[in-house]
């Protein structure tokens, strides 16, 4: 169960208050027909019971704690300078993933196998929910008409519709994916002052722009995300955090990577944001302050409107708004 081949393989995972998810990810990871190299947890919560959890594990886990919730972004920054620092040049790859992917024994292979037939830096493969369905299928570069994308049930229809296995990409979803460490390197690393819900595809996006991307039709990880976590619900919660979303892309497709694609993009995430929660005077202001504040203000979540909005939305729900 040798990596192989002279790659030397990260796991990075960002992980905050979500010990029993974090349990069976690594329970995954150990099981890997292809080991690791290293597994890197960085926890936002600087919680006694994860440190445990990850170094119960053995010497290959390495447990960091970062001082307050600094968000997935900071997290796996963090992550990815402690690993060039501990190992430097040998780390040929990052394989990031969220704390409740629940990768088969044999996804890391797969990845790897895929990755040898591309120059690509980026590596995604199909994440599917605990009922089987797609979820977050990243943006390929050959266009998917809206109505042909919804028609998808399973990956066995995604891969039939391209043709092939690796289909180049835009951008996809932090939930699993393997990179190059060269194109970090030259790239840059995940950046803190996303906060979350964006700094995926910042990420995604910017090194599949510099160095290429492809989605991995054959492999496919579990998503199993805990209850409520993407229920689309009128949860205070889970209206703050499409919010940061909505004002971390507003930013960036405005001030980082513009071209008409992800305009229409942001477009698409401000009609879902209404559909979701409606019409109302409260989705449209908070709809209106969010671009105001990434398109007009040019600020990121981290640097400005994250911790505000975070009370503004509290002071919604003391106003019995949002629950």
């Amino acid at each position: 169960m040798d990596v192989g081949k002279n790659e030397f393989v990260v796991a990075l995972i960002a992980t905050y208050r979500r010990f029993d998810e974090l349990k069976r990810c690594l329970d995954c990871l150990v099981a890997q027909t292809r080991s690791l190299s290293a597994v890197v947890v960085v926890d936002n919560a600087a919680e006694d019971d994860i440190k445990a959890l990850v170094e119960s594990r053995g010497v290959r886990f390495c447990y960091l704690p970062l001082p307050g919730n600094q968000g997935c972004g900071a997290a796996l920054k963090t992550g990815e300078e402690y690993s060039f620092k501990e190992w430097g040049a040998q780390v040929s790859h990052f394989w990031v993933m969220d704390d409740d992917a629940a990768p088969t024994p044999a996804t890391l292979e797969q990845l790897l196998d895929a990755d040898a037939q591309t120059a690509a830096a980026i590596v995604a493969p199909i994440c599917v929910t605990s009922e089987g369905k797609l979820f977050g299928l990243p943006d390929t570069v050959k266009l998917v008409p809206r109505k042909i994308r919804k028609t998808f049930r399973s990956p066995r229809e995604v891969r039939d519709y391209f043709g092939a296995r690796l289909a180049p990409i835009r951008w996809c979803v932090g939930v699993s994916f393997l990179v190059k460490s060269r194109a970090v390197r030259e790239s840059g690393l995940h950046r803190a002052d996303f906060w979350m819900h964006g700094e995926d595809l910042e990420f995604s996006m910017r090194l599949c722009l510099s160095h290429g991307g492809v989605l991995d039709t054959l492999t496919i990880i579990p998503h199993l995300y805990p209850p409520g976590t993407h229920d689309g619900s009128m949860s205070a919660t889970h209206f703050a955090k499409f919010c940061f979303h909505l004002q971390n892309m507003a930013y960036l497709v405005s001030h980082e990577i513009r071209n008409w694609f992800n305009w229409y993009c942001l477009g698409a995430a401000y009609r879902r944001f209404f559909v979701t929660f409606g019409w109302r005077w409260l989705t449209v202001r908070y709809a209106l302050i969010t671009f105001w504040n990434g398109v007009v203000l040019a600020k990121t979540v981290g640097r400005l409107g994250g911790k505000k909005l975070r009370l503004m939305i509290s002071r919604e729900v003391l106003r019995g708004k949002l629950q």
